[in-house]
């Protein structure tokens, strides 16, 4: 026996039941989502942090939002052995019986432990399927992750005539509306003289957990990390969906959004984050604005949709720098 992908979960031929999903991936995040919505037991391991590579805050508020809704999260666990008890019995259609044993990511905790799960998930990463294709002998670079190292915005490798696109191509999202939208600009650069090339700058996506998470361009670390701290302000504010009003148990603070600002190019939106209901829907209208260059101005001279969740983007006026606090409530 062995631990599934999240391909395997659409081929299951029997209920998954207890199950522990290993890494913090949007994948991962979003199969826990999925599973405990359909009333299954889910764990998820977490070694370090969710969301690698995506804004730190959103992400650290989608995992307290998983935990809220009874999602068990093992923060700073690490496998050490999974181990079949009883196989799966497909007849029946009965999921098998796994022990796994795990540890703590911490220098004073050597305590080994073990659960019993029903199925074992494993989400922690892709590596590019490139190591058979010869390319070393081309001279072609790679990463640590065999993916392409391209040597301009052309997508072109250091072999002239070799390009490269999609998830194999390093340090670019790996999102199929990417790969595809490179993919033609390529066909027309080759085939039909055209000079455009792929933007990898603002890329809009979004994490379908119970709680979707929009985003589009930079996240707050990483405006940070290339333009200084100096230079970025962050603009936030929260947003409780109307339906969400009639649940008593609502925690106001679940329901956030936030926009990146490059401070001396007046405020121009760099970056939007948001953790509501249908944001994959809000974030895509908001990615030609910003690719238009829309400043905090332009948001918030823009009248609002009442009572949306969109809204929340024309009224952004308290920034992390300026020390005020936002109090989280109804519209």
């Amino acid at each position: 026996m062995r631990c599934h992908n999240s391909d395997d979960l659409f081929w299951l031929k029997y209920p998954p039941g207890k199950t522990l999903i290993i890494g913090a991936s949007y994948v991962a995040l979003e199969s826990a989502g999925a599973l405990h919505g359909m009333g299954f037991d889910v764990t998820v391991m977490v070694r370090s942090i969710f969301l690698r590579g995506y804004d730190q805050e959103m992400a650290e508020r989608i995992g307290a939002y998983l935990g809220d809704k009874k999602i068990n999260i093992h923060r700073g666990a690490i496998p050490i052995e999974v181990k079949c008890i009883n196989p799966v019995d497909y007849q029946n259609q009965q999921p098998g019986l796994f022990t796994v044993k795990y540890k703590f990511n911490n220098p004073s905790e050597t305590e080994i432990f073990e659960e019993t799960f029903n199925t074992v998930m494993v989400a922690i990463g892709r590596v590019a399927c490139t190591s058979n294709l010869g390319l070393e002998s081309l001279g072609i670079s790679l990463d640590s992750k065999f993916r392409v190292i391209s040597v301009d915005n052309r997508e072109q490798t250091n072999c002239a005539n070799i390009f490269t696109i999609g998830d194999i191509l390093a340090g670019k999202p790996q999102l199929t509306p990417v790969a595809v939208k490179a993919g033609q600009l390529l066909a027309k650069r080759l085939c039909f003289e055209s000079f455009e090339n792929c933007d990898y700058n603002i890329v809009p996506t979004t994490v379908f957990t119970p709680l979707e998470y929009g985003a589009i361009g930079y996240s707050e670390e990483d405006a940070i990390a290339k333009f200084g701290e100096e230079d970025i302000d962050v603009y936030y504010n929260y947003c409780e969906p109307l339906e969400d009003k009639i649940v008593e148990e609502t925690n106001h603070e679940a329901f956030y959004a936030k926009l990146v600002c490059r401070i001396s190019q007046m405020n121009k939106v760099i970056g939007l984050h948001i953790l509501s209901p249908n944001a994959g829907e809000i974030t895509q209208g908001y990615t030609v604005a910003m690719r238009m260059g829309a400043t905090l101005i332009d948001f918030n001279r823009t009248f609002g949709i009442h009572p949306t969740v969109s809204e929340v983007f024309t009224s952004m006026k308290v920034s992390k720098k300026s020390g005020a606090k936002v109090v989280a409530g109804g519209c």
